[in-house]
């Protein structure tokens, strides 16, 4: 009998939207928070659980997830960095799950199709981690399996997952995400994201 390994997705949240000057997890992309387009997207994969990590605005973006089946965890060291939410949230969960696929909350331009890419690969070949390939270079998303958790549960300040990558390079398998490239940084990119949706290319 097959046992069925116990993925979880995190979607870090937290962040304070300082250069873009409003939260982006809010930003309406296609008449819809952009935070809740990407936990609908991870919702539809075959991941065992989403949860959220929540930190600056916590009490605005708290409401547009309560009727979405996912879990909260709110990150009161948020102003840390990102290194800060993936600790926070990896503390809540890295008992029960075999992997955790950590995303960004303002990826809104990857899709389902996109992460079930990302799950087929870490379900191909025992033991890897598996990498979203974009700009030339690896990001989130990236799952990572139980063998790392003690990495990161160690990071700190704003470096993310991203040193970790580079250091285990012969274990992580690539995949190609060109669509996890576009984020809600700047106006600019709010701009873009939000025609890119209109035109139906997102």
């Amino acid at each position: 009998m097959l046992v069925r390994k116990k993925l979880y997705i995190l979607i870090l949240a937290a962040g304070a939207s300082t250069r873009l000057g409003q939260p982006k997890q809010l930003v309406e992309i296609a008449g819809c928070p952009a935070l809740v387009h990407v936990v609908k997207r991870a919702l539809a994969t075959d991941a065992t659980s989403v949860g959220v990590v929540l930190g600056a605005h916590e009490a605005e973006i708290t409401p547009i997830l309560q009727d979405l089946p996912v879990s909260t965890y709110i990150n009161p060291g948020w102003q840390e960095g990102m290194a800060s939410s993936i600790r926070y949230g990896m503390n809540s969960i890295f008992s029960s799950c075999d992997a955790v696929l950590v995303m960004l909350g303002d990826q809104v331009g990857v899709g389902t199709a996109d992460l079930q890419q990302l799950i087929h690969a870490w379900n191909a070949q025992d033991g890897v981690i598996a990498a979203s390939c974009y700009n030339e270079g690896l990001g989130a998303p990236v799952i990572y399996p139980r063998f790392v958790f003690d990495e990161l549960l160690q990071l700190k300040g704003d470096e993310g997952a991203k040193r970790l990558l580079n250091q285990l390079s012969d274990r992580v398998v690539s995949v190609p995400m060109p669509m996890a490239a576009y984020d809600l940084d700047t106006s600019t990119d709010v701009e873009c994201v939000q025609a890119l949706f209109a035109k139906g290319d997102l």
